[in-house]
């Protein structure tokens, strides 16, 4: 009882800390695997060696009666593997949203929206924490997560949202609180010192995490910056 207590009062940097990390390396991606406090959590994410921008990253949980949720992609998107027959035709032209990131805004992109600019309402919803996309003609609604906001207990507001349109695409970016983007500057420094050699075999994820999480660990010292449990 006393460990489930503990994992509960745990920061996302101290989760990611105490995580058990394996990883490997192949087609030139490295895959971090965590295994989070309490073992009813895993986080999985994907680099690019050579550049070290994230891929993926995909979330599951296990229920209370041992069930594991399907994994839930975060960043990227599952491959396809449907096979597609003569009797089944997949419809190319309905929307799509993919989210990949660059180093300062959460960047998500939804293709095959023929719309101008104009027809677009997209807008930070406080309560709901997340950005609600809506078209004035009504054809297209969507609500898009934030869960890395809500992992670090930090606030959202429409300040931080930018939204550009071209090329039937539409594309919205969030900045990043520097909390976040401090965290990931230094989980992309731990993923490139992981030693190449042995690379098709789990290794332990360095300890030296511990240490460079310290400062990201500390609470944001404004309290309206943080969001109360």
């Amino acid at each position: 009882m006393n460990e489930q207590v503990e994992e509960k009062c745990l920061t996302w940097p101290e989760k990611l800390v105490k995580a058990r990390h394996t990883w490997k390396d192949d087609n030139g991606r490295r895959m971090v695997h965590y295994e989070l406090p309490g073992g009813r959590e895993e986080l999985m994410e994907e680099y690019d060696i050579s550049s070290l921008s994230l891929i993926a990253r995909k979330y599951r949980w296990q229920s209370r009666i041992g069930a594991w949720s399907p994994w839930q992609f975060e960043i990227g998107e599952a491959s396809s593997t449907t096979t597609v027959t003569s009797d089944m035709r997949e419809n190319i032209a309905n929307p799509v949203c993919v989210r990949r990131d660059d180093t300062e805004f959460f960047v998500w992109r939804i293709r095959n929206l023929p719309y101008p600019r104009s027809n677009y309402d997209v807008k930070v919803d406080a309560q709901k924490r997340k950005i609600i996309v809506r078209t004035v003609n009504h054809k297209f609604y969507k609500e898009l997560p934030m869960p890395d906001m809500d992992r670090m207990q930090l606030d959202v507001a429409q300040d931080g949202l930018g939204v550009t349109h071209a090329n039937n695409t539409l594309v919205i970016k969030y900045r990043k609180p520097k909390y976040i983007v401090e965290l990931e500057r230094l989980l992309r420094m731990e993923v490139q010192g992981l030693p190449d050699k042995e690379a098709k075999q789990e290794k332990e994820m360095m300890e030296s995490v511990t240490k460079m999480m310290e400062n990201v660990m500390k609470r944001p010292a404004n309290p309206s910056q943080a969001i109360m449990r």
